[in-house]
């Protein structure tokens, strides 16, 4: 029997040679990526797949450390592949600080919800190549956020933008690759935590997937919360609201038989 200690060495000999293999096939298929990337945008050339394209475009050698980045954005091309004219929304969690540090005070963590909503006027994820950016194909888009719930909507022109390549969150606030459906530890003062736990990004695409998770949601004051909103921003558009699936619900949306 050999020793112990030589056993041990042993095992630490592997790790490090397959932790080696591991770097070295990761560099070559960043290299990969990049020389791709390049191809697409100078000549023109393809995977095959549109989709692919425009995510080699915008992430380059990123996808080799954020894999989930082509799952998430599949997801959301599929839905959207046959859904051209239908609502969509997007609800968004952020942090942002409040409160002021002079004179000793301390500044508070609070979650913002932002919630978008259009009518899809295409069948593909819209990516452009000079911008290195991708967004959602509608005419126009209704915004909200819980800074202004007590106002009405602010009608936005032109595509809803998802992504700018990991690099522009100041002008996105989110990242479709990165944030779809990622949770998020959430302030205990905020309305929207309750229990459940928070998503950076939500996308729904049709009426009646907006519906489906309305109704499923996992707090029912917290969905009415969002509901009230999603009634706003569907007036906001001239589509006809998604109607309340609660006592709850009915109890927060004020004048909702007047719909």
């Amino acid at each position: 029997m050999e020793p112990l200690g030589e056993l041990l060495g042993k095992v630490e000999s592997t790790k490090t040679e397959a932790s080696r293999r591991i770097t070295e096939e990761t560099e070559r298929l960043a290299e990969q990526l990049e020389q791709a990337q390049s191809s697409i945008v100078d000549s023109n050339e393809t995977t095959g797949s549109p989709l692919h394209d425009g995510l080699i475009v915008l992430y380059g050698n990123n996808l080799v450390s954020l894999p989930q980045i082509v799952g998430n954005y599949e997801r959301v091309a599929e839905e959207i592949e046959s859904q051209k004219g239908q609502p969509f929304i997007t609800i968004h969690h952020y942090f942002e600080y409040h409160g002021c540090t002079g004179f000793g005070g301390k500044q508070q963590e609070v979650t913002v919800t932002s919630i978008d909503m259009g009518i899809l006027r295409g069948t593909q994820l819209d990516f452009d190549y000079n911008n290195q950016t991708c967004a959602i194909p509608t005419a126009r888009h209704a915004h909200i956020d819980d800074k202004n719930f007590r106002s009405e909507p602010s009608i936005v022109k032109g595509k809803l933008m998802v992504s700018t390549g990991l690099r522009g969150w100041l002008s996105t606030h989110f990242d479709l690759g990165t944030d779809l459906d990622r949770e998020i530890k959430v302030d205990e003062t905020n309305r929207f935590s309750h229990s459940e736990k928070i998503r950076a990004l939500i996308v729904i695409v049709g009426k009646d997937g907006i519906a489906d998770w309305l109704t499923k949601a996992d707090n029912d004051r917290k969905t009415a919360e969002e509901l009230l909103q999603v009634r706003k921003l569907c007036l906001a558009l001239n589509i006809r609201p998604i109607r309340p699936v609660s006592p709850v619900q009915r109890a927060v949306v004020s004048n909702w038989k007047d719909l």
